[in-house]
């Protein structure tokens, strides 16, 4: 079994992977605030991951 921090931080550079490959792909403003919303929001991934709701 992975230690919880082990699994923490591999989640959280997967999360950083697949964030900067989709600013990468954003074309406009409108795209990035999605972006932002999608991973910095209230509900958003990196919340998900480091509150355990993931």
């Amino acid at each position: 079994m992975t230690p919880p921090s082990m699994s923490l931080e591999s989640d959280l550079q997967t999360l950083q992977s697949s964030g900067e490959a989709a600013i990468a792909e954003a074309d406009n403003l409108e795209a990035l605030e999605k972006i932002r919303l999608d991973y910095l929001g209230k509900k958003g991934k990196v919340s998900k991951v480091l509150g355990g709701d993931g």
